[in-house]
């Protein structure tokens, strides 16, 4: 009988720390998710003043934001000009950070 409150033990270990394992990967995919929520809305107020007409500075101004990375999303955007699609304007900013 002892060989099988010993395996108990280990699976209610077990099942513990997978627990914590997902419970980890669900903290790091929000913050994850998050993220790239925050990002993609800069992209796409980005493309909002870009069809407006907006110079780069004038742009980080209007969203507080440094030129440098105003500058890098205009980069981008600019092979979508002039519709300027957020969509694929992200897409491109996203595979970038990957590679």
């Amino acid at each position: 009988m002892g060989g099988r409150v010993v395996k108990m033990e280990w699976l209610e270990r077990f099942d513990a720390a997978v627990a914590e394992g997902e419970a980890r990967g669900e903290v790091r995919g929000e913050a994850r998710g998050t993220s790239l929520g925050e990002k993609k809305q800069l992209v796409n107020q980005v493309c909002r003043k870009l069809r407006k007409g907006k110079t780069v500075e004038q742009i980080a101004e209007d969203l507080d934001e440094s030129i440098d990375v105003i500058k890098g999303i205009c980069k981008v955007a600019a092979d979508f000009a002039p519709d300027y699609d957020a969509e694929k304007v992200f897409e491109v900013i996203k595979l970038q950070k990957t590679a």
